[in-house]
């Protein structure tokens, strides 16, 4: 099942400007492994429920706790711009999948969610490599206290506002 996301996603990827294959292909190379290696997987489906289909134009991983289930969704821009956003949820992995707690990497705390990657006014066949690879740094510097925040609830400058 996985094999058939990672085609969904290929496709979708092969169809994207340069710049935005440069994008995947730097989260491919520097970000999923640091989540492979803390034992999430690339899954197909959501919440094991076949009728949640991962898109084409994310990368969602998953890691099975005792108790919970850790998703991680790396969305890209719908119009196939080179942009992203990163959100981690953690949940129940009975009573029908309540959340316990989910958070959106950030640039400022203040922030519900961020677009990682370039700004929407510029246009995309402008947009460098050299600019993906430095957005690329600023969000591995927020993947460990990303995920200290979904695992002990410690909340730091890169953990998006808490929704009331």
């Amino acid at each position: 099942m996985m094999d058939t996301h990672k085609k969904k996603y290929s496709k979708w990827k092969n169809l994207c400007p340069p710049e935005t294959r440069y994008l995947c292909e730097k989260i491919e190379q520097e970000i999923v492994p640091f989540f492979l290696g803390i034992g999430f997987q690339w899954i197909s489906v959501s919440y094991h429920d076949p009728e949640w289909v991962v898109s084409g134009s994310e990368i969602d991983l998953e890691r099975i706790n005792e108790d919970s289930v850790d998703t991680l969704s790396i969305a890209f821009e719908k119009y196939r711009s080179p942009r992203f956003q990163i959100c981690l949820i953690k949940r129940k992995k009975i009573q029908g999948n309540e959340f316990l707690r989910s958070a959106s990497l950030v640039k400022k705390s203040s922030e519900y969610y961020r677009m990682w990657g370039k700004p929407w006014f510029w246009p995309t066949k402008y947009w460098p490599n050299s600019l993906t690879d430095k957005t690329i740094q600023t969000v591995k510097a927020g993947l460990e206290p990303l995920v200290e925040y979904i695992d002990k609830e410690k909340r730091s400058e890169y953990i998006s506002k808490q929704v009331d």
